[in-house]
């Protein structure tokens, strides 16, 4: 009996260390401050629907002063960076317009994108394809919120709106209308035990959810209990770490 009460605590322990010590939960928001009237999102949201649900749900909100491309550099390396460090337990990235594709990638327009063209793009925007980049950089949960809007004059080999960008499974993706996406994420995605899943089952007429749509997983967490399977694999790396004839006879006990 005691040696499998021993077990037993190990399996909590093993279970419990990686949750001893949280990280920030991080936002990057590339949204409409600092942005020139030209590029304005006809709609009037502004950035600070998405700011203040953000921090009020706790998560520490990056965000450039205004729409330079220098700005949204820093911007996103500094949210690059912490991710890198693995001091990000939560990620959520969004964009608002507006934006610009070639077909193969769609990039998140500076104020100094005008005229830009194939061949420049790539120096007066934030390529999606490289935040989806970062976002997978760490197993954590990672949400991607796109907000088209505006379409600027752009040069050749462009086209004034949001195309294809690489996507990865691990990461959600939400794309929309900037009032609704404000919407779902203050009601849904920041509320706890929301899976990916019931989220996207909810989100509303004229929102596209793809991507990680785990029906255990939101990006608050959710309130599912581990089943048998995960119970049995915590005992078996337990007796594994305690590596002695009784422990191996313990969990044959358990699970002949």
């Amino acid at each position: 009996m005691r040696m499998r009460q021993i077990v037993l605590a190990l399996a909590a322990g093993l279970c419990l260390q990686g949750t001893a010590a949280r990280a920030d939960d991080i936002a990057l928001l590339i949204g409409n401050r600092g942005q020139d009237s030209v590029f304005r999102n006809p709609d009037g949201t502004d950035a600070s629907v998405f700011r203040r649900a953000l921090r009020e749900a706790g998560f520490r909100v990056i965000e450039p002063t205004d729409r330079d491309i220098r700005n949204l550099r820093l911007a996103a390396v500094s949210a690059a960076n912490a991710i890198e460090a693995n001091e990000v337990d939560r990620l959520v990235i969004v964009a608002m317009g507006p934006f610009a594709t070639d077909g193969r990638d769609s990039w998140i327009l500076s104020n100094n994108a005008l005229g830009a063209t194939r061949l420049t793009v790539g120096a007066l925007g934030l390529s999606l394809t490289a935040l989806t980049g970062i976002a997978a950089q760490r197993d954590i949960p990672a949400v991607i919120m796109v907000a088209p809007s505006g379409k600027p004059k752009l040069g050749q080999g462009l086209k004034p709106h949001l195309g294809a960008y690489d996507k990865d499974k691990r990461v959600t993706y939400v794309t929309g209308p900037a009032p609704k996406l404000a919407d779902l994420l203050a009601e849904s995605l920041l509320a706890e035990g929301v899976s990916f899943a019931e989220m996207a089952r909810t989100a509303p007429a004229g929102v596209r959810v793809t991507g990680d749509l785990s029906e255990r997983q939101g990006l608050m967490g959710t309130a599912a209990a581990p089943d048998d399977a995960a119970i049995e694999l915590g005992f078996w790396q337990a007796v594994q770490a305690l590596d002695t004839i009784a422990a191996y006879r313990v969990y044959l006990g358990e699970y002949p």
